[in-house]
């Protein structure tokens, strides 16, 4: 990544935003990756420019997919569908990648992700929770579930649900860490990263609680 990518990034943030930004973004490797990319990085920087959300790892993957103009309509409540074509094609990248095994890991790039996390949140949108979508994740065999579980955040309504869902007492260890994996890398304050985190977990039984926390 060109040096002059972070000293721009804190031009352009105000003061007390751009460590939580660098921060979210070196914590997911492959977003930190794609931003080594002298193109990418000076398109991203002219996308996000001064607002901290625009730097989430969701919406970098829109703007590496040129869907943009989906960001407001993921953030609407009620739900609404996103447009046919691009729901196939986030369908059949799901059936594509997600069949391929380690071939599709060698591959994976942010667009990728971004697919991945459109493709999850349309299922979400038709079956109304994550018990069943969460069951078939398998982030401890694939790392690409890494970066979609962090754009998938930053692309729903009330992403509370879903991290709730991946902290429960019936999620593996691999779930749990995926879960924080996706506030971590989602441009908060640690403060509030810890705040959604300890929401997510009130709940469960004491020892589970510590377990976790251990891992933040």
């Amino acid at each position: 990544m060109p040096t002059s990518f972070v000293a721009e990034l804190k031009r352009q943030l105000p003061e007390k935003e751009w460590a939580n930004v660098l921060r979210s973004l070196r914590h997911d490797k492959l977003v930190w990756k794609t931003l080594q990319d002298e193109g990418f990085a000076s398109k991203a920087l002219k996308f996000a420019g001064s607002n901290p959300g625009l730097w989430s790892p969701g919406c970098l993957a829109l703007l590496a997919l040129d869907y943009i103009e989906l960001i407001p309509l993921l953030k609407s409540t009620p739900l609404e569908p996103i447009d046919d074509k691009i729901r196939h094609k986030a369908a059949a990248a799901f059936e594509t990648i997600t069949n391929g095994g380690e071939n599709s890991q060698n591959i994976f790039s942010l667009s990728n992700a971004g697919m991945l996390a459109l493709a999850l949140r349309e299922r979400w949108r038709l079956l109304g929770q994550w018990h069943e979508i969460i069951s078939e994740l398998t982030p401890g065999h694939n790392r690409y579930w890494f970066p979609v579980a962090a754009c998938l955040f930053s692309l729903l309504s009330n992403p509370d649900e879903f991290i709730s869902s991946l902290l429960s007492q019936k999620g593996s260890i691999s779930h749990q860490t995926l879960g924080i994996h996706a506030v971590i890398s989602n441009p908060f304050p640690v403060e509030d990263q810890r705040d959604i985190l300890l929401k997510s977990i009130l709940n469960l039984p004491s020892q589970r609680k510590l377990d976790l926390l251990k891992g933040i």
